[in-house]
């Protein structure tokens, strides 16, 4: 009886063991696939980059074009920041719109430089919902909007028609 509950015991383990290396190797997959994946999109964000005076920046150009400006808050090491951007870019309808109503910006947030000051201008909205977020911005630099990109996801990708939506497009 105690040879067989042993051999119970010890078969149990080799299948809980396997199991965990199987989970395992899932997860060293799955974190494989989305490195090879973030290699094969453009980086928008510039961590370097002196995000406020940019900003201003952009402000002159919307006055001068009478346009909004969509911050896209996130950074490179982001998946979905990535995706969202190779979505709007390699989608000729939703491009051609947003660039007819907005200036675009990606505002940096990463361990090289979490642009502090300027998140908390406008109400730290990645706490919130998470990145990538949008600040849809009017030509004065005033926050009109803040926008959770999740509501806008498709499977791993993004929904055409709830970003013309979210955009009022």
């Amino acid at each position: 009886m105690k040879k067989k509950l042993i051999k119970n015991i010890f078969i149990l383990s080799l299948f809980s063991i396997g199991g965990v290396l199987q989970a395992q190797s899932s997860n060293t997959a799955s974190v494989s696939n989305i490195t090879n994946e973030k290699e094969g999109y453009v980086k928008p964000y510039k961590p370097t980059e002196n995000a406020a005076k940019r900003l201003q920046e952009l402000s002159t150009i919307a006055k001068k074009q009478n346009k909004k400006i969509l911050v896209q808050a996130g950074g490179n090491w982001c998946i979905w920041c990535l995706r969202l951007n190779n979505f709007i870019m390699t989608n000729e309808k939703l491009k051609s719109k947003i660039e007819d109503k907005y200036i675009v910006y990606h505002l940096n947030y990463s361990k090289e430089n979490e642009n502090k000051a300027l998140f908390a201008k406008f109400g730290n909205p990645g706490k919130t919902y998470g990145y990538p977020v949008w600040l849809i911005l009017d030509q004065n630099l005033t926050l009109l909007k803040t926008q959770d990109t999740g509501s806008l996801e498709n499977g791993k990708s993004y929904d055409e028609s709830k970003i013309l939506k979210a955009l009022s497009l």
